[in-house]
Order: C-alpha cells, then structure tokens, then sequence
C-alpha cells in the first residue's frame, strides 16, 4: 500500500500528529451531516460543536455551522462561522461562496460581491456563483455590469436556467423587455418545474407592449396549471360572530413602495373584528419593518420556513382569510397559497394581475382597475370592489413642499416620468415623442436607475432623435438616492405622463402629493389601469385617456393651461387627503365589509344561479366529448369546467377533463380540479385514484402514493391503483414494497399487462433476472406496443448472455421507434459481444446522432472505440480530451484538503465508486482488495452505483465500513456526500463504462482522485490525479 502513502505526500506534506483521535471527530462530523439531511438540524449542530471543542480550528465543522445558521436565519451568526472557516482553510471555494449568500442575507452586499469575487479567483469555472455575483450586482444598481457578466457566460457557451434567470433581470432593468421575455422562455424550457423563474417571466409579461391581456392571462393559467396542488380545504369555524383571524403574507414588510399601501391597513384594523398575523418572508429588517410589526397581533418570520412547514404554521394559527400582498412579484410564497392552507384567501396590491391559481378564492381590486365584465375574462380568482380604488396612500412622514409652477421661471412647460424604466416602453416613448412635437419648446425628464447606464441612456436618445425630437430636449436622470431628493426632483416638473402599458402607482401617487398631475392612457390590463384607477379617486378622471391620441391631446391641453396647473399645484394635496385615495379609515372600514361578507359566504354557502340540473349537466359533456372528438380539446376542457364550476365533484366531468390534461400533457388543470373535487367529496376512489396518477407523473411519488392509498381504502379491488401506488413506491426507492402492490393488482386482473411488465421490473431491481424476465415476456404478449419495455427485456437477455435474443429485442423496439436510442446502444453492447464491430460501430454512432449532448452516449463511444481503434493511443487521447472538455470543463472542481487534514498519523478515508459492486467481472478484482485492506491504516467507503443488489452486493456491504447506495442521487449530491464524508483517496472502478459516475470525479470531491480496474484507458478529466496500472499494460 505505499502508493497510498506516495498520493497523500504529493499532495502536502504532512504535519506532526496533535490532539485527539481524528477518526471519531470525523465520525461525529459524518453523522451530523446525516442529521442535516434528515432536517434534525439542531442535532446535527450539537455534533458539529462537539468537534470543535476537540478542535477549534475544524474548517469543516466551522463551515457546517455556518450552513446551518444560514438555513436558520441566524446570518450575522453564519458569517462568523464562515469567516472562522475561511481563516482555517482559506483556499476552499465553497466557504467564500457561502459567505457571500450570508452577506447577501445581512444586506452587506459589497461584501458579498468581494466574497463571490474571491472564491471565483479559485474557482473560476463556477458558473452558479458567477450567477450569484450577477444577482448581487443588480441588487447594488450594478444591473449593466452583471448583464455584462452573464452575457459574456452566455457567449462561452454556459447554458441553465440560472443564467436566463438573471438575463431576464438585466434585460428588464434596461427596458429590453421582448429578449427579457425571450429569456425567460428559454430559462423555462431548461427548468420547467422552477416557480421563481416562472414568476420572474410572468412579471415581465406584464411590461409588454406586444401581448396583449388574453395572451398574458393564458401564461398566467399555464402557472396554475403546472403549480396546482392537491389540497384538503381546512373546515372553515362556523362560529359566528367573532373575531376573523387575518394573515397577510408579504415580502415587503420593509422600505418597500408595498408598505406605503398597507401600513394605514394594519394600523386602522378594528382589533374587535379582525385579528391581524403578518407573515413576513424577506431577510432584510429596517425601521419600517419595526412600524409594521408594532401594529400586528402575530408576527411571523417565515423566509426560513419550507412552503410545507409554513403551510402548516398557517394551519396551526386557525387562519381564516390568508391576504398575499405579493402575487408573482421577488420572494413570494404562492406554492403555499396553492397548497390551500386557509379555508379563504385573497391576493392584493403587491402584484397588478391574477395569480392563475386555483386556489385562490379572490382578488381585490377596483371599478376602474378591472372593470366589471371585462376584467373577469382575464382573472382566475373572483374580483372583490370594496372601495372606489384599491389604494390605500400614505405618504412619506416627511415631505418637501411642491413648490411653485416650475414653467413660470422656466419658460417652457416640462414633462415628466419616474416610472421604473422597464415601464417605459417604446410605445410609450412614441407617445412622449408626439407629446414635445405637439408643445413647441416643451422638456422631458426621465428619470429611473438604468438611465446612468451610458449605453442606455444613448438608445433612448436614439429613440427620441428618429421620432423627430432633438435629444437635448430630453433630460435623463439616474435615481435619486434619498426619498427626499427622489420628492424634490418632481418640483421640476409641471405634468407627469404616465407610462403604458404599464402604468406607475407609486410614483403617480408622489407626483399628485407634489402637486404634480398625470396623464394616464388607460390600457387593457390591471396592469395598464392603475393610474385610472387613481386618477378617478382624485377627480382627475378627464386626464385618463382611452386611446394614445387622446392621450397626447391631453397632455398638450393641460400644459396649455397654466391657471389650471398652478391651481392643481396649490390644491392636489388637500384634494387627495379628502379623497377615498388618503381616507385610511373609511378604506379600512370597507375592506373589513368585505371580508365580513366573504366570510359568511364561505360558512353558509346559498345556492347560486349557476346549479345545473341533470339534463344540462348532461348537454354539457356530450358537447366536451364531441369536442374532443373533433380535436378542440382546451374547448372541451373549458366546457367541462362549467360543469365542475357547480358540481366540483362531479365524476364524469371530472375524469373526461383528467383524460383530456393526459392527452394536452398538461396534467396540472387536472389536479386544480380534482382537489376542489375532493375537498368537496372525499368518498370518491376514481377522484383519488385519478390524482395519484396526475401526481405521480408530475413528479410527486411520495403525494401519488397518499392518494393512491386513498383510493384504495374506499375500494380494495382497484387493480390500477395496486399497480400504480406500486409505481409510487418504485419511484421512491421501496422496490419490495412494490413488487408486492404489483402482484396484488396482477392477481385482480391477470390480464393487466402494466402490472406484469411492473413487477418483471421490479424483480430486475432486486436481482432475479430470470423471473424478471419472464414476466416482462408476458407483458409484452400482451402488449407489445411499448419499445422502452422491448428495451429492458433486451438488456436482461444481455446480462444473461443470451445475445441473439437481446439482439431480436432491440430491433423489435427499433421496429416500433426508430429514434429510440436506447435500443441501439443496446444491440452495439451486444454486437460487439459477438464481434460484429463494424455493426456495433455503426449503431453507436446512431446514438451519437440521436443524443449528441447525452455524456453517457459519448462515453459509449469512447468504450466502443477500443473495439476497433485500440491501437491508435493518440486518437483515443484526443477522444477522451475532447469527452472531459464537451460535457466537463464547466463543472466546478472543491478545493483540496488543509494540510492539517493530510497528516499521515490517522487512518486514511479511502472511497470506492463502482456502477458494478455486484455479480459482475470486477468484483473478482476487488473483493480482495476490499478483504485485505490493512483496517488500522485505512477507513474504507464504498459508493455503489448499481443499478440493483444482488448476493455479491451484500458480501462486498460488509466488506465496506461506510457504504452509500448512490445510483438514484445526482452527481452533486453526491459529490457533497463525499465531502462530508473528508474522503481523502476517491477511487473510480468503473470509467465510461455503463456504471461510471465521470461527472461526479468531474467536481474534485475529493483532495485525490484514482481511476482503476474498471475501464482499459484514462478518463480524459484533469480532475483525476492518478491511474493505476503496470509497467506492462502501460510501459
């Protein structure tokens, strides 16, 4: 074994031996990370503190507490953590990377970039925090630098939804809004299933003037769809009357234009009526976040809470009406709203559209904002007009006086806009443009933070100059860093235009306190509504104007009007405070009505005039079947639902929409729908059943087998549901479990070929391949339309050698699928077997063809290449370069060990990763190893990728003294297993072979890297050190 010693002296020289025994700190560093994982946080801390009593300077303890703090909230207390780590180990990355999401949390955001920035210098092929870096740099005003950033990542090559992400940031801050939208997209296609990057998209959609409201309602549709979950409405308390218990849930409890809005809500509530909980989901606190949690009841942090565990907090606090402030804006928590923790919930102010979700009950708004009848095509929740607008000002404490009519010193009248630049569209600037032709000598200021950007300042000059306008008549501004100054810039200004189709609040608000008017266009979408909305509340409603003709006609009306706009100067401010705009109680007042009122719906429901009686419920699905017939199946679904609309848990309706979300792919109207179902009827089994199978197929096995559980509590004999709940199971790892569900649903229907099929599958998993076999031969008797399934027969027949009969599978599922990649990788492994290489290199490049970004189909390749080009050694070199630089060489690497942790005075961690710890030709190689290892000298870890278990996997289970079953886990969990585990040698016994894990050694989890025994050449990865072999087999 002196080559072990060779490999740990290469890597640092060793120090002498010091304090206690470093194995059981070691071992306690392993079962804390355990504890993590399995969420029992507080053990895990206690164990990590009792390393570093043992030793203080322990970098991995140190960073753990840290990650533990972090995930707690306690960041002041986690950067300590971290900066103690870096102190212990200096050069690791991950410690810079964590302590820059620290800083970040703690609004230190400099230093969070410095942070980024230093572990970047180590680690410069780490694109997550080169995204990290680009967020943080947006968020300090920095937007065109991190656009810069992320563009330059984009034109290497790099490609996640992480990078979109922040591009569709950095396009919208600079007013970019069709490549923000085209960004977003994108991000999309790579992260279907990412919520954040999906409202990011939605939030952007709303800045376009290109899509109109119907097409922005059927993305927002498309979020509910995909998001819904199954829920159980919680039984509303019917006691009546008493105090309403009222949760409002906001990111923006803080200096937020969203707390100008709510906090005269909180502090005017009746305390009599309504009991008030906020729950807060940001990390950053000010002083207006102290004011807002003086005036609520319950104060809830919930950043830290998962969407279930906050779910459940909602829950446990009885909540009857849950208010999200928040909608589709940064850091919302609408996975919770879909989860239905309250019996009713309402979504409002923070986001100017529908949230799409099902589950939510209402929106509030206004007659102007969303007028009646129109706005309710564009609305999944019901629309709530408690109050003549929807706003409820308040003004900053301290203001400067507005000042006298700036155009009387100036000469010219001047115009002005101070809505966030991705609000000032093109159309809108169009309109600006027309609006200084037709004021001769007029001005315009705009003024947003992207405007001191130079390049971006240019293309809106370059807007205005080929619209005609001199560009030295448009004045443009960065942001004012003081409120007070951002106040004091609109005494400048003698009339406000609005942006479209995205109109400003806010600032429509600071402009009327300044004595400023506003012209609005009034457009086709909440969004594009707001100012008319304000305007209405003020008496200006003849400045609201219905086409961009009227739009510039008022403007120039109004700037020809100077007594007008002096005595608007004099009076706006006294005028708001009169107006239900500033009338804080009588808002209140209202809003509390209306919660009376849907509350009281909600515990005595009255017949409504949309019941349907049998025979028109009876029209409707025959309409939705001929329908589907004809292919219009999103008609057929819309009809279905006006059904469902009056008897939610109707069946029939209920399973033809279930068949028609299979065929559209769009399973998530089914769960919308089947969850009201439910929560109105839970005696269904085909409601269940039909749930579970949405659910398993979205992705949630663990919430599938609930309801599959479900199903068959009400009804035993469901073959289906035997054989589906054994899928749910498969799908979590509980392949005996399983097989038994199968069995029981092949015994209620022997002719259920899925089942058959199922448990052949499932006795493949656990080791008995000829009886797997057997049974997937008789699945396929009985429905062989599947060439997946011809795929695994023909790969059980390889692992028994029976070659030509593989051969025959493949081609049979060839037959059925000519792009079916699988199954000529399949016949290439067995015509090579054969020795019919020419064959066999012609399917392999077949699979090259079909997947050419797939890094097991190249590394099928590289294998495959030895067969007919294995004397060529610089070619195969070549190949195997040019494998690590295509699929690897953006994988960020971990830092090497400290050199206190290289000391020879311990046993060493040896891990061991192999796809074939197993009944395989390797185990003949290593299992000795395994048995002769010196135990005094070396710990040793198995990481086994197998596919399945078998009797040899158990004789070489206890061989190992750590053994981690890795095959369902991606490569970066992982690689941070590895870590966690300090392993100090990683071994890869398997290469580009089938079982190989290239990209996991890709990422350095450990100090030193070996590959042996497995594949007949090197890896091609700079990440692996050494290569074991002979003097003859490698002179």
């Amino acid at each position: 074994m002196n080559w072990f010693t060779a490999l740990i002296r290469r890597a640092g020289k060793a120090p002498a031996a010091s304090g206690p025994d470093r194995e059981q700190l070691d071992a306690w560093l392993r079962q804390a990370y355990d504890r993590a994982a399995r969420g029992e946080r507080a053990e895990a801390e206690r164990l990590y503190r009792a390393v570093l009593e043992h030793d203080p300077r322990d970098p991995d303890a140190l960073y753990f507490l840290g990650m533990l703090a972090t995930t707690d909230g306690r960041d002041m207390e986690a950067a300590e953590w971290l900066r103690q780590a870096l102190e212990a180990r200096p050069e690791d990355p991950a410690f810079w990377f964590t302590l820059g999401v620290a800083y970040h949390h703690l609004r230190r955001l400099a230093e969070a970039v410095q942070a980024y920035r230093e572990g970047l210098r180590l680690q410069p092929e780490n694109d997550t925090m080169r995204a990290n870096l680009a967020a943080t740099l947006i968020e300090l005003g920095r937007g065109d630098e991190a656009l810069a950033e992320s563009e330059r990542l984009l034109a290497e090559g790099y490609e996640s939804a992480q990078l979109r992400h922040n591009l569709i940031n950095g396009y919208r801050e600079q007013g970019r809004i069709e490549e923000a939208i085209a960004a977003g997209r994108r991000a999309l296609e790579l992260a279907p299933d990412s919520a954040p990057t999906f409202t990011n998209y939605l939030l952007t959609l709303n800045y376009s003037d290109r899509w109109d409201a119907a097409a922005i309602y059927a993305e927002h549709r498309r979020y509910g769809a995909r998001f819904a979950r199954p829920w159980v409405e919680p039984r509303p308390d019917p006691r009546w009357p008493r105090r309403l218990r009222v949760g409002y849930v906001s990111p923006d409890f803080r200096s937020h234009v969203v707390a100008c809005f709510i906090e005269p809500i909180l502090a005017h509530h009746d305390r009599g009526l309504v009991e008030v909980f906020c729950y807060y989901n940001h990390r950053w606190e000010d002083a207006v976040t102290e004011r807002l949690r003086g005036l609520a009841e319950h104060w809830v942090e919930c950043v830290h809470l998962s969407d279930e565990e906050f779910a459940e907090r909602v829950r446990a606090d009885r909540i009857d009406i849950l208010v999200d402030l928040a909608g589709h804006t940064g850091d919302n928590r609408l996975p919770v709203f879909a989860a239905k923790p309250a019996p009713v919930q309402v979504s409002y102010l923070g986001y100017p559209n529908t949230t799409g979700l099902a589950a939510m009950d209402y929106r509030l708004t206004d007659m102007h904002a969303d007028p009646p009848g129109e706005a309710e095509r564009s609305s999944t929740e019901r629309l709530l007009r408690p109050w003549p607008t929807y706003f409820c000002y308040r003004p900053p404490q301290v203001c400067p006086d507005p000042g006298p009519l700036p155009s009387r010193t100036a000469g010219h009248i001047t115009f002005g806009c101070f809505n966030n630049l991705p609000k000032m569209s093109p159309a809108f600037l169009d309109a600006a443009a027309r609006v200084l032709a037709a004021v001769p000598g007029s001005r315009l200021v705009l003024k947003s933070g992207a405007l001191r950007v130079p390049h971006v300042a240019d293309r809106f000059r370059e807007h205005f100059a080929r619209a005609g306008i001199d560009p030295a008549r448009v004045d443009l501004r960065g942001w004012e860093p003081t409120v007070q100054g951002h106040l004091s810039a609109y005494r400048g200004i003698d009339v406000a235009l609005d942006s479209f189709p995205y109109n400003g609040a806010t600032t429509t608000c600071e402009a009327l306190w300044m004595g400023v008017p506003v012209v609005t266009l009034a457009g086709d979408r909440h969004a594009g509504r707001m100012g008319a909305s304000l305007l209405a509340a003020v008496g200006l409603g003849d400045l609201v104007a219905r086409s961009v003709d009227a739009y510039v006609a008022a403007s120039a009306s109004l700037a020809a009007d100077l007594g007008r706009l002096e005595a608007l100067r004099r009076e706006l401010r006294d005028r708001m405070r009169a107006s239900p705009l500033m009338d804080e109680e009588g808002f209140t007042r209202a809003l509390e009505r209306c919660y009376v009122e849907i509350w009281q719906a909600k515990i005595a429901p009255a017949q409504t005039a949309q019941d349907l009686d049998e025979g028109a419920v009876a029209a409707l699905l025959a309409r939705a079947r001929e329908l589907r017939a004809e292919g219009k199946r999103l008609d057929a679904e819309e009809v279905c639902k006006q059904v469902l609309a009056a008897h939610p848990d109707h069946a029939d309706a209920l399973e033809l929409l279930w068949n028609l979300s299979w065929e559209t792919g769009n399973q998530g109207v089914a769960v919308e729908w089947l969850a009201r179902g439910i929560a109105a009827n839970d005696g269904h089994a085909r409601l269940h059943y039909m749930m579970g199978c949405s659910l398993l197929e979205r992705g949630n096995p663990g919430q599938a087998a609930e309801s599959f559980r479900r199903a068959l509590a009400l009804d035993p004999a469901m073959a289906k549901a035997h054989n589906n709940l054994g899928c749910a199971l498969e799908a979590l790892g509980r392949i005996a479990e399983a097989a038994q569900c199968y069995r029981r649903a092949q015994a209620l229907d022997p002719q259920l070929a899925d089942a058959l099929y199922n448990l052949g599958n499932a006795e493949r998993q656990l080791g008995r391949f000829d009886e797997a076999a057997r049974l997937i031969e008789r699945s396929l008797a009985l429905d062989g339309t599947r060439a997946d399934r011809h795929c695994n027969l023909g790969d059980l027949h390889y692992y028994g050698l029976r070659l030509e009969q593989a051969i025959q599978c493949y081609e049979r599922a060839i037959a059925l699928d000519p792009r079916e990649a699988r199954a000529y990788a399949g016949r290439a492994l067995a015509l090579e077997e054969l020795g019919r290489l020419e064959e066999a290199e012609a399917d392999n490049a077949r699979v090259l063809e079909l997947e050419p970004r797939s890094p097991g189909v190249h590394s099928r390749r590289l294998l495959a290449l030895h067969y007919r080009r294995g004397e060529e050694g610089d070619l195969l070199l070549a190949e195997h370069r040019a494998w690590a630089e295509h699929h690897a060489r953006r994988i960020g690497r971990q830092a090497a060990r400290a050199a206190h942790e290289r000391r020879l005075q311990r046993r060493l961690n040896i891990g061991y990763v192999s796809g074939e710890f197993r009944r395989h030709s390797v185990t003949s190689f290593i299992e000795p190893v395994l048995e002769a290892h010196d135990r005094g000298r070396f710990k040793v870890f198995c990481y086994s990728n197998a596919e399945f278990d078998d009797e040899v996997t158990a004789r070489l289970r206890a061989l190992a003294e750590e053994w981690r079953d890795i095959a369902r886990w991606n490569d970066d969990w992982v690689a941070e297993r590895i870590r966690a585990d300090r392993i100090d040698i990683l071994v890869d016994l398997s290469g580009h072979t089938g079982g190989g894990r290239p990209l996991l050694f890709a990422r350095k989890p450990a100090p030193v890297q070996v590959t042996w025994l497995g594949y007949p050449n090197t890896t091609g990865l700079e990440a692996v050190d050494w290569r074991l072999t002979d003097a003859l087999a490698d002179p």
